[in-house]
């Protein structure tokens, strides 16, 4: 069976690498020229781990024209991106665009899976789209949603934990299940506004927990708990899962805030409420604020002072920096009048101005007052080495992601006399009692 992909990104290059290991032939295309060129020419576009590998491994057509990919294929997949408008509502236009093109250029009845995240009744919607474009040909429109984590997609797609398929005609959702049918996990077959309203309702079900756990981080500090322990037993419970209870910074990226913003705009357009979304976004837009007080609370201000911000990417092992906390954390650091190194192993170009982009760990820490971990990249555990501990003018670190173990880090200070603050749990600070804050 030949499938044909719109868009080269995260979720175009991971399902056409995917589909291809499984048997099907795999045709892409992207608007970008550069990014077929560089695909055509070995390279690739983004970053994501095991990606290079699997795609190097399939026999995958890369094709300039969408004509020719919609006339060579009867399954076209539209991943394309549906990014966050000003008003808050997911920007349909390049998947209408899409939907043009294909209804343009059809020779034969199409089936058009929707990968993209997409408000409920979008399916309906490009449907009527394609009833005004193309009366000659039957053009089918199946949800068909991604639950990929960047840094982890390519597992994620190969060993799913169910796969959705959405679609208003029995015969066509069973069709497409065909295509996964090397798939050895649940197959859930739905309506096609079910299965665009699972993929916000599973987005924003796990930013719900990061937030609950990051307002439980802050009582457990006022109380003497540790947020971890708090983590290991409420993780315990099959009920409620270990996953995506980890207490932080808050969570970034290309899903999560745009998804939690256009399920609340869907929620406003139908008048119906929707409260638990928006607290979630209102704590996690805090909570870079909050580990940034605690930078504040050892200076007494940050005027004047110099910090290193260890961490550009959202999440390690990947270097996208939308939404990223840390970025936020950057540039707040900076209106408050401080002076701002960053430092990130896999982000290239700086998206913070004003501060100074580091070549090295060790370039970063140099001369500034304090760092704060914003991004839990492995290499960032270096910061306990003696050679990078006297880089800072004080030893004070602020460890957004929870690094290190407090064991650790209070036998750590024993030996050297350390300022370390986490989230959710108590700080270790032999540092100021030993009178050393410069």
């Amino acid at each position: 069976m030949k499938a044909g992909i719109f868009g080269a990104g995260y979720v175009g290059l991971v399902t056409a690498a995917g589909l291809a290991s499984r048997g099907l032939d795999i045709a892409v295309h992207d608007t970008s020229k550069e990014k077929i060129a560089t695909l055509t020419a070995g390279g690739l576009p983004i970053f994501e781990p095991g990606l290079e590998k699997l795609l190097a491994e399939q026999h995958i057509t890369y094709i300039q024209t969408a004509k020719e990919l919609v006339t060579s294929c009867r399954y076209l997949f539209l991943c394309v991106g549906t990014p966050q408008a000003k008003n808050g509502e997911a920007d349909l236009s390049f998947l209408e665009s899409a939907v043009k093109t294909i209804c343009r250029y059809a020779d034969s009845d199409k089936i058009v899976i929707i990968k993209s995240t997409v408000p409920p009744g979008t399916g309906r919607l490009m449907e009527k789209l394609s009833e005004t474009m193309n009366i000659e040909h039957r053009i089918t429109f199946v949800s068909n949603p991604e639950f990929l984590r960047q840094g982890n997609a390519v597992q994620d797609f190969l060993f799913p934990d169910r796969i959705v398929i959405g679609s208003d005609d029995d015969e066509t959702g069973t069709e497409v299940l065909q295509l996964y049918k090397q798939w050895d996990c649940p197959k859930l077959q739905m309506n096609r506004e079910s299965a665009e309203l699972t993929k916000y309702a599973a987005n924003t079900f796990l930013a719900m927990k990061i937030s609950y756990m990051n307002m439980m981080a802050g009582l457990a500090e006022k109380t003497g708990a540790n947020i971890e322990d708090i983590e290991r037993g409420i993780g315990s419970d099959s009920r409620i899962g270990k996953d995506f209870l980890k207490a932080g910074a808050g969570f970034g990226g290309s899903c999560f805030p745009k998804d939690l913003r256009a399920l609340a705009s869907i929620g406003t357009e139908l008048n119906e409420e929707l409260p638990l979304i928006r607290e979630t976004l209102y704590i996690n837009e805090n909570q870079a604020k909050a580990v940034l007080r605690k930078l504040s609370t050892v200076f007494g201000g940050l005027l004047g002072r110099k910090i290193a911000v260890l961490g550009l990417s959202f999440k390690p092992m990947t270097d996208d920096v939308r939404s990223s906390p840390a970025v936020s954390a950057a540039e707040q650091l900076l209106l408050l009048g401080a002076d701002v190194n960053v430092y990130d192993p896999l982000v290239r170009d700086n998206p913070v101005a004003g501060a100074v982009k580091s070549p090295s760990l060790l370039d970063c820490l140099e001369g500034c007052d304090a760092a704060i971990i914003m991004t839990e990249w492995d290499e960032f555990r270096e910061i306990l080495k003696p050679k990078m501990l006297n880089k800072l003018k004080s030893p004070v670190i602020v460890d957004g992601r929870n690094m290190f173990q407090l064991k650790e880090m209070k036998k750590l200070s024993r030996e050297f006399p350390l300022y370390y603050d986490s989230v959710g749990r108590q700080r270790v600070n032999t540092l100021l009692t030993a009178n050393k804050i410069k």
